[in-house]
């Protein structure tokens, strides 16, 4: 018997149907925090649906996952028609679990973290801090991680800015700002947190750092719309590391930085809208200062975390040691908060050239540099379709003469994009790049502490409010804004 022409388009549909179910692989164009995913060049993903798992709880390492399979019997002797409805079946049952396979990777698919009994450091943390909860704390980073993909959705960071660093502000501001160029949206939605884990305690100068590694899953919705082409979507499983600060002997307070809408010092409702400035508008305290709670002030993506660093060949072979030597003369010094510091000026200097604004560097930059900078800045119109920092590392830090002068490098994942006119643009390079940046800085020896940050449009020396200007003398006091009496100032910027 013959197969009619009808049935042959219906087999051919078919076995397109299945082509496209096991090629849903595309990862996610991106997500909140840093680079998640392959750049998106002028080409779609295709799309896939998402999966709800549970999320593990505790601290416990390790997971479990099921399939089943099925199979469709066939008797002898079916006509073609009947055959094809039941391959047609058959299809669409292997198209369903290869999707579902595809799309509920858990955990157990994510290679975990290697310290996989007790995180190192921990039994010295908890020594010292007999009151931490781990349970509370795991809490507090799965609302967090919620209120930062929402927050990423949006463009708007103002709802977690109390319990974020200056550093990652700068980093979703200059994100938001280049997306709002380019009319870009990147929608998260069906999140699932699989699992929480903290895998490191350390001391930092005064501070307490906990890193935790987390996996979870999330649909994603890129578009733009410039530029169609760009338009993404996926569905991928995914770990990172977030870094969390907290002055030591902070603990036992209670506050919660993440569900608290009043300042942890003076009790009054903090602004609903905090941007650079974090400060509490009736008693002035910083509120991400870590001295109240857990402060977020590192997003790393597994692939740079540890060892995996690109930046780790390039670290001095005796940076332990200056950091103890340095310490001992400053007694601020924090290599989380001095990293924090350089990706916050990295952001903003890149935001200057994107913009075309030096002016808005001016106050944190040596002389010499912004000459230097300025001269960076293009005549094009040219943006980042993609600017993610995906590390900041403390490489070298020593005394030089009367001051402290440190180097730190970053690696940035980028994509350059011109626009042409208000409706229209071209990208400059095919896919996203990345390239290494080495940022030095250096401040006096005797420094006394700052009243406020530069970094956070504040003179260090009286905390009045400084604008972006070409001015480098504070309106208030009169004096130098881009002193290193009282900040750490940039005075070197080049690629490596």
């Amino acid at each position: 018997m013959t197969i009619r022409p009808s049935l042959l388009r219906l087999s051919v549909f078919l076995g397109v149907l299945v082509w496209l179910g096991l090629g849903l692989c595309e990862e996610a164009a991106a997500r909140a925090g840093g680079s998640g995913g392959r750049s998106s060049g002028r080409s779609r993903s295709s799309s896939r649906s998402s999966h709800r798992s549970s999320g593990g709880g505790g601290w416990s390492y390790g997971g479990s996952s099921s399939s089943r399979s099925s199979g469709i019997s066939r008797g002898a002797g079916l006509n073609p028609l009947v055959g094809i409805l039941f391959l047609g079946i058959g299809v669409v049952v292997v198209v369903v679990i290869a999707r579902r396979m595809l799309d509920t990777k858990s955990s157990a698919s994510l290679p975990y973290p290697t310290s996989l009994d007790r995180p190192s450091g921990m039994d010295e943390f908890l020594a010292a801090n007999p009151d931490f909860d781990p349970a509370a704390f795991e809490g507090k980073i799965r609302s967090a991680f919620m209120i930062i993909q929402k927050a990423w959705s949006d463009q708007d960071i103002s709802r977690a800015r109390r319990f974020i660093s200056d550093g990652m502000y700068q980093r979703f501001t200059t994100q938001f700002r280049m997306m709002g160029l380019l009319k870009q949206r990147n929608l998260l939605y069906d999140i699932q947190i699989f699992r929480v884990q903290p895998v490191a305690f350390r001391r930092d100068g005064a501070f307490d750092v906990i890193d935790v590694w987390i996996s979870a899953v999330m649909s994603d919705s890129f578009t733009c719309e410039l530029d169609p082409s760009m338009n993404t979507r996926g569905n991928d499983p995914f770990a990172e590391y977030w870094s969390l600060i907290r002055k030591r002997g902070a603990g036992g307070t209670g506050y919660n930085l993440i569900t608290d809408p009043n300042c942890p010092s003076c009790g009054a409702a903090l602004p609903k809208a905090m941007g650079e400035l974090c400060r509490c508008a009736h008693c002035q305290v910083l509120v991400n200062s870590g001295e109240f709670d857990w402060v977020l002030a590192e997003i790393t993506q597994e692939k740079d975390y540890g060892n995996d660093s690109r930046m780790t060949r390039h670290v001095s072979s005796n940076l332990e040691q200056s950091i103890a030597a340095v310490s001992a003369e400053c007694s601020d010094f924090s290599q989380q908060l001095v990293e924090d510091k350089a990706s916050n000026a990295f952001m903003q200097i890149m935001t200057a050239q994107a913009t075309r604004n030096p002016a808005s560097v001016r106050r944190f930059v040596s002389d010499e540099l912004f000459e230097g900078l300025a001269a960076m800045i293009p005549d094009r119109n040219i943006v980042f379709h993609r600017i993610y920092l995906n590390e900041s590392v403390l490489l070298h830090v020593r005394r030089d003469g009367e001051k402290h002068r440190l180097s730190v490098g970053l690696s940035a994942s980028l994509q350059r994009v011109e626009l042409l006119s208000a409706n229209d643009l071209e990208l400059l390079d095919g896919e996203e790049r990345r390239l290494g940046y080495i940022l030095t800085m250096e401040r006096d020896v005797d420094a006394v502490p700052e009243k406020g940050s530069l970094y956070q449009h504040q003179c260090s020396n009286c905390g009045g409010a400084v604008g972006d200007t070409i001015d480098v003398n504070c309106q208030y006091c009169g004096s130098a804004l881009n002193s290193t009496r009282s900040e750490w100032i940039v005075c070197g910027f080049e690629e490596s």
